[in-house]
């Protein structure tokens, strides 16, 4: 079995033309803070609080959908900046979780 060192295989995968894609490159956390301050600007601007839905549907930092949407508001959860709470409202009760952000951030 070969091995080989995380260095040479990035050698060998130069040397043979692979071209280096500059947006995986990128660290994750670079790419996530600068989505994040803008979410955090965004939902600063609104009263620091909208749901993921009113997030996805303003297409704020990038997002495309839903789910995209919670995803980004969760990791700022996890980091400490906000929380989500859970609303009841309208004749059916239906849940809402609406994501605040923290006093501070």
């Amino acid at each position: 079995m070969l091995k080989l060192s995380l260095d040479e295989i990035l050698t060998l995968g130069l040397e043979e033309g692979v071209e280096e894609n500059p947006t995986r490159a990128q660290s994750p956390v670079k790419a996530g803070s600068d989505r994040t301050e803008r979410l955090i600007r965004w939902l600063l601007r609104r009263g620091g609080r909208a749901t993921a839905r009113e997030v996805a549907m303003h297409r704020v930092a990038g997002v495309r959908n839903t789910a995209e949407a919670r995803r980004l508001l969760r990791s700022l959860a996890a980091q400490g900046r906000g929380r989500f709470v859970v609303e009841r409202s309208g004749k059916t009760r239906q849940r809402k979780e609406i994501f605040e952000l923290l006093p501070g951030v």
